[in-house]
């Protein structure tokens, strides 16, 4: 919870103050245009910059602000059951980071925080031990999920409103399916489609390129062992599956990560209430003195 206060703090301070802030004065000319990307809204013109925070993109930045969302969200409705100690700097946490996903200029990222918490409050209200009354709690870790959302964006809002409308303008043109410069369809379908799609467009996608041939490193290995690069590669996960480890791969990892989502479907409905650990007492069981005798 340290480490993400300080590096989505710093992601936070580089949205406002721009690419000066924290990004070295010299920099590699392999990551030269990832560190200092700029983006503006297609109707209102406004100018925002994309942070890196402590990485070298803003890719990475996104999915780190993705996982810090997830973990701090579920961490918070677990102090919220089993601990009063720590529930104070987790809500500050959760407010930052979401000040940090409203900054980022990132619409996936965006979408993506947006829909894990709306999916991840109905878990915690079905999930919720309700013959034991304790759904009150869990309403109550989502009413904070809401009011931490709300604070962080007021305390933007009120503080520097350009940063934060700028971002906003740049969502709603963009993202609203109203807008005459949406692109929602464009980027939840058609581009990824597309790009799944290019993947079997080179010809040894059976058997594929090579583990880490559409590795963001590979500049790095053309350069310093004098390697042509391949020049292949799709954005696209998937595509990317293909073009290294060939249609086998895509099928393994789709069937590596079904089996992976039913396991841990099933402990979570085998998991003992959180009312369990809630009690004044824990049964005998797990006493330490009968574990260490």
């Amino acid at each position: 919870m340290i480490l993400a206060l300080i590096i989505v703090s710093l992601g936070i301070a580089q949205a406002i103050i721009g690419h000066t802030f924290w990004s070295p004065q010299i920099v590699a000319e392999d990551i030269r245009e990832l560190s200092s990307l700029y983006r503006v809204s297609p109707i209102s013109g406004l100018i925002m910059y994309r942070p890196t925070s402590v990485f070298v993109s803003i890719g990475r930045f996104g999915n780190f602000l993705l996982v810090t969302w997830l973990l701090v969200f579920g961490f918070s409705a677990y102090l919220l059951l089993r601990h009063k100690r720590g529930r104070s700097f987790a809500f500050i946490v959760f407010a930052l980071t979401a000040a940090g996903l409203a900054l980022c200029s990132s619409r996936d990222v965006v979408l993506w925080s947006a829909g894990s918490a709306l999916v991840g409050s109905v878990a915690f209200v079905w999930g919720a031990p309700w013959r034991q009354r304790e759904v009150l709690r869990v309403l109550r870790s989502v009413q904070r999920t809401a009011l931490g959302i709300v604070l962080g964006i007021v305390i933007l809002l009120a503080s520097y409103p350009e940063a934060l409308l700028s971002r906003v303008a740049l969502y709603t043109e963009t993202l609203s399916p109203s807008s005459s410069a949406s692109k929602l369809q464009h980027r939840t379908w058609t581009y990824p489609v597309a790009n799944f799609l290019g993947a079997f467009s080179y010809d040894r996608w059976p058997y594929g390129y090579g583990i880490g041939t559409t590795s963001l490193g590979t500049q790095y290995v053309a350069r310093i062992f004098h390697a042509k690069p391949l020049g292949v590669g799709v954005e696209s996960g998937f595509g990317a599956l293909v073009v290294e480890m060939g249609i086998g791969g895509l099928i393994l990892r789709l069937v590596m990560s079904f089996a992976i989502l039913f396991s841990a479907w099933g402990v979570v409905k085998l998991a003992p209430s959180p009312q369990f650990y809630v009690t004044a007492e824990p049964p005998p069981m797990y006493d330490p003195r009968i574990r260490m005798g």
